[in-house]
């Protein structure tokens, strides 16, 4: 925490970890990534199934509605649409 700013590092199979920042209003979440010394307008907003789109290319609702284990030891690939 960083005031009352929830700050998280994130680990989910197939990522790499990420920074969670989480605050009542947007004016706080932007000046706690600031003083952290990163570039608001680089951040990412919306579930991690954001993530794997765009790290891997999975649709949202493939991860969402067709993946049913989603785990270290069995992260998701890149996805190729057959």
């Amino acid at each position: 925490m960083l005031g009352k700013t929830e700050i998280t590092i994130d680990t989910w199979p197939g990522l790499e970890p990420f920074l969670e920042v989480e605050g009542k209003n947007e004016k706080s979440v932007i000046s706690v990534v600031k003083k952290l010394g990163y570039d608001y307008s680089k951040a990412v907003f919306g579930a991690v199934d954001i993530k794997y789109q765009i790290k891997l290319g999975i649709p949202p609702d493939v991860i969402n509605n067709k993946t049913p284990l989603i785990s270290f030891e069995h992260p998701p690939k890149k996805y190729f649409k057959v």
